[in-house]
């Protein structure tokens, strides 16, 4: 499979990891690779990968902290949303999809980095993968093909884009979040289905979101909602280029202080369908096209295509269109301020009123350089402009942006402006007007008023008119004429040169082109004497020299051309004698001699001297030096041939290779000595012959040597088969030998082994051979080991049996579970499973017959246990006495029946449990009541019970109604208001059988009241806590708290005649101690707290609030001033208060309402508080919407 992106170099570290559901399981393999890389960006953190190909492989490389990278090897559906809490995180697709199965993948660690690529993502909820609502993460889509309910919600995060990556978002969002980059070069596909206003494919969540599109990046967004949406300070930046169309509402909309920034290069092609609102606002932000930039938005509301509130620069070299569609809304606006417009155009500036933008002129054309500043306000097509200032003053003087629906400059003006018209040179001999004009325009030729000649321009803007010969000096001027625009070229007759033309035309035929260069390949000397005849006759002496100076010019590259005629003639002579006519190839071809030498060295003498000829000479020198070296080695390899025949022939009977035979002493020695001898040829037409007698010998060599190793390969395959039959599967890597394998077939092996000759084979040979020797004596060893283990579990289990026989059926009286445990241990090494069934079947046996004998004796002692309890109950032990003893008391019952449960007979057990019935019926139930004082004025009785009691009922005069509430031993009864102290109130309870057990009489409280008022202190100063009191205040007892938050509880003082007193000069030293007294009456109940006012800490606070106002939908957070002591705040929004919001050191607040505050109209106040909580001020937030 292959992986796009693993790094090239690396480590492998294989690690199993395995899952049920987060936990560790077996057998789910899981291959991770630690990687180190030698590129150039170097990694922050280890690379650690896994490849993974189920749900369960993927989530635990998601979980685990180790793994840096994923990588697909299958489609994989998402199982559970899951949480990722590592910092770095990478998958690769592979080209796999990733069903999220509408279940989600987060990010939880702030500053975590993460990215897929070549992935098909499919299915996603609300959230998307990846997603996260940490600090600062950091997301990478790379090729990725989305479609589900929306693609990223980052909120505090980037999504990073790179490659091509397209969305097609059924729900909400594509990308909801901080920020969007898109790298350079990226293609971005966006379409979402949401019909809301603001659900826009692109939302910047928070303030300060925007987006960034790269150089040469692509970014389409198709949608029904706004295509991009954002809150407070947002900034869109573009250096590529972007499409963006949305049927129904904007399609860009930025909230307070956004700006725009098109950069050189980029392009913006932006539709709006809203009926209503602009197509691109920036609310009181900027937009900034600069030079190179396309800008071109198409509105269909009645508001300005474009609005604005800073400034609007559309810088000189820019090319924009603005279009708005509605017959009533202008091309630009402005919504909160009013806006700086600086518009430039180098190619002029076109606008159409509104209702006639489709019309293909325009209204008003304003041609050349435009520069244009003016200050706009206004949002409908009441839009003014003041302030206007241009270097057009027809501009200056018509322009006016209310009726202005389509505006357009840059290369957009120039194809609804008439090009410059252009009319060329005429002289006294001239009878046609020729020049360029607007293509079709209407072409008039005129001196003065007088009509010359007219006619039209073609499709390709050249004309051609025919006028009569003008005298010298006459102004000739030709208009142009097109959807009522004029443009004209004027042109000065001069004198007719039809002398100097002739001489001309037959001078500049000689050139090539007008730079005169080189003369046509034609040219000869009869063409340039012809042409020196009509020069000859021009009169006019200045023009003469010129032409002559021309025809000199033609007459030098004729005599250069002539002298180059020979030099190539030469250079191809020379050339020729060399292998692919190449002299620095240093070879001369095989066809060349004396006689070619001789003949090019006579092109060269014909040659003038110069560089040419001296290079030529030389490589005519070097083919006569290679010629001698040619002539010199050809005698050499004659001499070399007989030397190499010789040796070739010693190979051979009788030294002849007709002999067809070779030397008994012929070996691959003398064969290869022979053959370096031929190689020393140079020759190869010499060396064919010898070669072919070699190879002969060669081959009877090889004959003779395959005839004695053919002997040899026979032992070798024969010990080898012996060898291989040993073994399982005929392997000896199989390292297990056969059942059949025995010391006399290894024997057998052997002695074949020792018939081989090659030491290598042999060697090899005995090894397998000497592994088969060691499994099988091992084998040996292991049977008497394992027969001896068989026979001693045997004989252990056989002794459990009597007379030692597991067919009897019945144990012996010794055996125990021990003597069973170790027959078991005997069995466990027996390793034969069909020996260890029958054993194990026999233990079993021994250990079910064991059981059995236990089982008896266990329920014959819970039966005797639970008849003694029973029989105690009773008289004489006896329950046929029919009475139980004095002493019998509920809990004596109660064991017996613990007793009698545990036994298991049905029969026993009836028996047991019908003489404990008996005893039961005679045990009388009892019981306690205590009910508490009553405090008339409440309506309900409290209490505790004890005992046997089941219900509880009031008396009251002597009337029992009603059942009281139980809970854990106390109960509760509810008696309602008018209870007086004069009545008779008893609380009655019953047992399960409706039995009176307990009767108490309710008693009324006695009720207590006080008051204290403690008096103001100065601290330090007064010694003694001090104050007055009513009512049965008996003591008071003080907390102080001091300034670290520490309290102290202090009792005494003295309390009487009214007053009370505190002695406190150790125990408070600072002002700023809180000390709250409380009062009791004499049993303990309090009945008042008060604080003590201290009159040195009372501080005054004041303060104030100031809110901004605020945009909604757009503003996600209440911001504003403070002054003076706030230290909190509080905003109610339509009755609902919320507490937060933070306040910096400046005295500016900001209070985040994005969830709390839906619409324009919600009421909101905001309430501010000093730090013990008083509230200082309030105010009324004022809300606005976004909209008109």
């Amino acid at each position: 499979m292959k992986k796009k992106g693993l790094l090239k170099k690396g480590s492998s570290v294989a690690l199993v990891a395995t899952l049920i559901g987060s936990q560790l399981m077996t057998a789910v393999p899981f291959n991770v690779l630690a990687v180190e890389t030698n590129s150039v960006q170097t990694q922050a953190v280890p690379y650690y990968s896994a490849t993974v190909s189920t749900w369960m492989e993927l989530k635990s490389a998601l979980t685990n902290a180790i793994v840096t990278d994923i990588y697909l090897d299958a489609d994989i559906t998402v199982g559970e949303a899951t949480t990722v809490t590592s910092t770095t995180k990478n998958i690769h697709g592979n080209d796999h999809t990733l069903n999220a199965n509408l279940k989600h993948i987060r990010l939880t660690t702030a500053n975590t980095v993460a990215s897929m690529e070549d992935l098909k993502i499919t299915n996603t909820d609300t959230s998307g993968l990846f997603w996260g609502d940490v600090e600062n993460l950091k997301v990478t889509y790379k090729n990725i093909d989305h479609n589900g309910q929306q693609l990223m919600f980052l909120p505090k995060g980037e999504l990073i884009i790179e490659g091509t990556v397209s969305s097609n978002s059924t729900a909400q969002e594509v990308f909801e979040g901080k920020q969007l980059t898109i790298k350079d070069n990226a293609n971005v596909n966006f379409v979402s289905s949401a019909t809301g206003r603001s659900v826009s494919p692109i939302t910047f969540l928070v303030d300060n979101g925007g987006l960034y599109v790269g150089k040469k990046a692509n970014l389409k967004v198709r949608s029904n909602a706004a295509t991009i949406y954002g809150g407070t300070n947002s900034t869109i930046i573009n250096y590529g280029n972007m499409d963006l169309k949305s049927e129904k509402f904007q399609a860009i909309h930025l909230a307070s202080k956004s700006n725009m920034y098109f950069q050189e290069g980029s392009v913006l092609k932006a539709v709006a369908g809203d009926t209503v609102e602009e197509s691109v606002q920036t609310n009181d932000g900027s937009i900034y096209v600069e030079k190179g930039a396309t800008f071109e938005v198409e509105g269909n509301g009645t508001q300005g295509a474009v609005i604005m509130g800073g400034t609007f620069e559309l810088a000189e070299g820019s090319n924009f269109s603005i279009t708005n569609f509605n017959r009533n809304g202008s091309a630009l606006g402005t919504y909160t301020t009013p806006a700086n417009v600086i518009m430039k155009s180098d190619k002029g500036i076109s606008t159409w009123d509104r209702g006639t933008v489709t019309n293909p002129m325009p209204t008003a054309t304003y041609p050349g350089l435009l520069n244009a500043e003016f200050r706009l306000s206004g949002y409908l097509n009441s839009v003014k402009q003041t302030e206007l200032k241009s270097n057009n003053t027809l501009f200056d003087n018509t322009y006016n942006t209310g009726k202005t629906g389509k505006i357009v400059g840059g290369s957009f003006a120039s194809s609804s402006i008439i090009d410059q018209t252009t009319i060329n040179k005429l002289d006294t001999d001239s009878t046609l007007v020729t020049g360029t004009a607007e293509p079709k325009a209407d072409v008039v030729i005129k001196v003065g008023s007088t009509i010359l000649g007219q006619g039209k321009a073609g499709d390709d803007g050249k004309y051609n008119i025919a006028i009569q010969k003008q005298a010298v000096g006459t102004n000739v001027t030709a208009t142009a004429t097109w959807n009522a625009q004029t443009s004209s070229a004027t042109t000065v007759v001069q004198k007719g040169t039809a002398d100097q033309d002739a001489a001309r035309t037959a001078i500049d035929a000689l050139f090539t082109d007008a730079t005169k260069t080189g003369i046509k390949s034609t040219i000869d000397q009869a063409a340039i004497d012809a042409a020196q005849t009509l020069v000859n006759k021009v009169q006019d002496p200045t023009a003469k020299a010129d032409l002559q100076k021309d025809l000199d010019k033609a007459q030098s590259l004729l005599n250069a051309k002539n002298e180059k005629a020979k030099q190539d003639a030469a250079n191809t002579a020379v050339k020729e004698l060399f292998t692919n006519n190449n002299p620095a190839g240093n070879a001369i071809k095989d066809t060349t001699n004396q006689k070619a030498i001789d003949d090019a060295q006579k092109t060269i003498d014909v040659l003038a001297p110069g560089s040419v000829k001296t290079a030529l000479q030389a490589d005519l020198d070097k083919a006569q030096s290679l010629l001698d070296a040619r002539n010199q080695q050809a005698a050499e390899d004659q001499a070399q041939k007989a030397v190499a025949n010789y040796a070739v022939n010693q190979l051979f009977v009788n030294n002849t290779p007709a002999s067809d035979a070779i030397k008994a002493s012929t070996d691959q020695d003398a064969i290869d000595n022979a053959q370096a001898e031929i190689n020393k040829i140079k020759n190869p037409a010499l060396k064919v012959d010898l070669q072919k007698d070699l190879d002969r010998a060669q081959e009877l060599l090889d004959q003779r040597n395959a005839a004695a190793d053919q002997v040899e390969k026979a032992k070798q395959d024969a010990a080898r088969k012996a060898v291989n039959e040993l073994f399982n599967n005929n392997a000896p890597t199989s390292n297990a030998i056969k059942p059949a394998t025995i010391q006399a077939t290894i024997d057998t092996a052997q002695k074949l082994i020792d018939a081989v000759t090659d030491p290598t084979i042999k060697a090899a040979l005995q090894k397998d051979l000497d592994k088969a020797q060691g499994l099988l004596d091992a084998r040996n060893a292991a049977a008497a080991a394992e027969k001896a283990k068989q026979d001693a579990a045997k004989k252990a289990v056989d002794e459990l049996f009597n007379n030692n026989t597991p067919s009897s059926n019945a144990i012996k009286s010794t055996t125990t579970q021990a003597t069973i445990n170790a027959a078991q241990k005997l069995i466990d090494a027996v390793t034969d499973p069909t020996i260890k069934a029958g054993l194990q079947k026999d233990l079993d046996k021994a250990q079910s017959l064991l059981d059995a004998q236990d089982a008896a004796a266990a329920e014959k002692a819970k039966q005797d246990a639970a008849k003694k309890a029973v029989d105690e109950l009773f008289v004489n032990d006896t329950p046929s006495s029919n009475v139980i003893k004095s002493t019998t008391d509920q809990a004596a019952v109660d064991a017996a029946q613990a007793l009698v449960n545990k036994v298991t007979d049905p029969t026993k057990k009836a028996e047991l449990q019908k003489d404990l019935d008996k005893a039961k019926a005679q045990l009388s139930s009892n019981g306690t009541l205590k009910p508490d004082d009553f405090v008339l004025g409440t309506t309900s009785i409290t209490g505790s019970y004890s005992g046997d009691v089941d219900r509880i009922t009031l008396s009251k005069d002597g009337v029992e109604s009603g059942n009281a509430t139980k809970i854990n031993g106390t109960f509760k009864f509810y008696v309602g208001p008018g209870i007086t102290k004069n009545q008779s109130l008893y609380m009655v309870a019953y047992d399960k059988n409706g039995r009176e057990i307990a009767r108490e009489k309710v008693n009324f409280a006695v009720v207590t009241a006080g008051q204290i008022t403690p008096k103001a202190m100065t601290i330090p100063g007064d010694s003694n806590i001090s104050g007055t009191y009513t009512g049965d205040v008996s003591r008071i007892e003080v907390t102080i708290t001091n300034e670290a938050g520490v309290s102290t509880v202090y009792k005494g003082g003295t309390v009487a005649n009214g007053t009370f007193k505190f002695y406190s000069f150790d125990k408070t030293k600072s002002p700023k101690d809180k000390i709250v007294v409380r009062a009791y009456d004499s049993v303990g109940k309090l009945l008042d707290t008060k604080t003590v006012t201290i009159t040195n800490n009372v501080v005054t606070t004041a303060g104030q609030v100031t809110p901004a106002t605020m945009t909604i939908p757009g503003d996600s957070s209440l911001t504003g001033t403070v002054s003076g002591d706030v230290a909190a705040m509080k905003v109610t929004v339509n009755g609902t208060i919320y507490a937060g919001g933070s306040i910096a050191s400046d005295g500016t607040f900001k209070f985040y309402t994005l969830d709390k505050i839906k619409k324009a109209d919600d009421n909101v106040t905001i309430a501010v508080y000093d730090k013990l909580g008083k509230q200082l001020d309030s105010k009324k937030v004022m809300i606005q919407a976004p909209t008109k």
